[in-house]
């Protein structure tokens, strides 16, 4: 089934033409979306800093405009989340559906993003935003199983497991809470194959293709933050940050 799902690319190299939608999804949905998986300010490094002694050592670079920017959240809001739209205003970069984690670490030490922000993605989706995508996802399910496929990777960490399941959509919160905490369906979708989603922890997103309506609802949802993708849309972590739009004279 996985080979019916995903096409995958060669190992990377200087000619590499990059992941698109239609490498890890089929073509035949009507729409298509990613889901940005969430960001949390992490207070850790704001509350116990390290000393300039340390980031000398450590080699660290400056970490503003980020670390004034969680500062002035926590302060602002009671919730750690940041909104991508967000940090793309912070750090200067188009909110466009190519949008990938590695542009924000191009304009700032990696060490500090990693360190100021606490992106969800061996774990997701969990939580309020579990529980949202399984809501919507019922909705153009109705009282069909759908099937669940673990990552490639759990063959050899969890041998003795299953790879996949079979199950209501209203059991994945449940079941994912009793399980290892970074235990994660890579692959979702139901007996007939109106949909399809396929969360990409390498990227920080998820890949969801189903009808209008479907995505239209997931776009919608202030739950979660999606942006309306094509199957031609690159959503690897290599993706090159647009250059800006050029100005011409009139």
């Amino acid at each position: 089934m996985r080979d019916r799902l995903s096409r995958e690319k060669p190992r990377p190299d200087l000619n590499w033409p990059g992941i698109f939608v239609s490498d890890i999804m089929p073509e035949g949905f009507e729409s298509y979306a990613t889901i940005l998986h969430r960001f949390d300010a992490n207070y850790d490094e704001i509350d116990n800093p390290l000393s300039p002694s340390e980031h000398a050592i450590l080699r660290i670079g400056d970490c503003e405009p980020l670390r004034s920017f969680i500062i002035q959240r926590r302060t602002a809001s009671s919730s750690p989340r940041i909104r991508w739209k967000e940090l793309a205003a912070l750090f200067d970069v188009p909110y466009v559906p190519e949008i990938s984690l590695m542009w924000f670490r191009r304009r700032m030490d990696s060490w500090c993003v990693s360190r100021l922000l606490n992106l969800f993605t061996d774990a997701w989706p969990a939580g309020e935003e579990c529980e949202e995508v399984c809501t919507i996802l019922s909705k153009f399910t109705g009282r069909e199983d759908c099937f669940f496929r673990l990552p490639s990777y759990y063959e050899y960490t969890h041998a003795n497991q299953p790879m996949f399941y079979r199950g209501r959509l209203p059991e994945v919160t449940t079941f994912l809470r009793a399980r290892p905490k970074r235990t994660v369906f890579e692959y979702w979708w139901p007996s007939d194959q109106r949909w399809c989603f396929c969360c990409e922890t390498d990227i920080g997103a998820t890949v969801v293709g189903g009808p209008k309506d479907l995505i239209s609802a997931l776009l919608a949802s202030s739950q979660l933050e999606c942006i309306e993708v094509q199957p031609t849309t690159r959503v690897d972590n290599r993706v090159p940050i647009p250059d800006p739009p050029s100005l011409t004279k009139t």
